[in-house]
């Protein structure tokens, strides 16, 4: 699993976790259209980092 990380100067925050690496890298490419409309640079704003598999995803979780 990888998370894309939202880099904040408070912290970093996990916007979503993916299952693999090219699908997170996916994700900061059509990020980075966006952000550079803004004049921002993508690399100092989102990082992918390897993140811990529990078994549990964003797609099976659910409120019970």
């Amino acid at each position: 699993m990888w998370d894309l990380i939202l880099r904040r100067e408070y912290g970093e925050i996990v916007i979503k976790t993916y299952r693999s690496k090219q699908e997170a890298e996916e994700e900061i490419k059509n990020r980075s259209r966006l952000i550079s409309i803004l004049g921002e640079d993508v690399n100092k704003l989102y990082k992918i980092k390897k993140g811990k598999t529990s078994g549990r995803t964003s797609r099976n979780l659910s409120t019970k």
